[in-house]
């Protein structure tokens, strides 16, 4: 349980361009009103399938991506992931890759509370525009779905490439 402030994971100096650092996260994660991460450049964020974040602690986690991070929302074994989040920050890239065949489309809910406003000036892709890079094959792509709730304001003016739906 994060109780406070921000958990922050980066990428240690010594390794190359192309080395990522991978953080895995569990069903069950839980984080305190107003905690939340900071994703650093080359950190790959991905879930292990179900429901990552859990709102139990009375919160759910404002995550801020740094330039040229990854959260990554496609469950590896094929799974479905619903993430729900309080806000997006930053302008990392969000999207969904996966070694299987997905046919459950990850959805990310953005939780925002009434008088919060988050700007996302980041990407959101389909897992197909990036699987390239990481030197993944599957034999259809993973999309990405969004869907808002919360009285509070989700701004997504950046480069967003998915096919899933967007639901407000």
């Amino acid at each position: 349980m994060i109780t406070n402030g921000l958990l922050r994971f980066v990428r240690g100096s010594g390794a190359g361009p192309s080395d990522y650092v991978s953080v895995n996260f569990a069903a069950g994660a839980s984080f305190a009103s107003g905690a939340g991460m900071i994703i650093g450049s080359n950190v790959f964020v991905t879930f292990s399938g179900g429901t990552p974040f859990t709102n139990s602690a009375g919160g759910l986690p404002i995550i801020n991506l740094e330039p040229g991070s990854y959260f990554n929302l496609g469950a590896l074994s094929g799974a479905q992931n619903v993430g729900q989040i309080r806000s997006l920050t930053g302008s990392g890239i969000v999207t969904s890759i996966a070694t299987a065949t997905n046919a459950n489309i990850p959805l990310l809910t953005f939780n925002t509370p009434a008088g919060d406003v988050a700007d996302f000036s980041g990407s959101v892709l389909d897992g197909a525009n990036l699987n390239s890079i990481f030197g993944i094959t599957t034999t259809s792509p993973v999309v990405v779905s969004l869907s808002k709730s919360g009285l509070g304001t989700q701004i997504l003016p950046g480069s967003n490439n998915h096919t899933g739906t967007t639901l407000s």
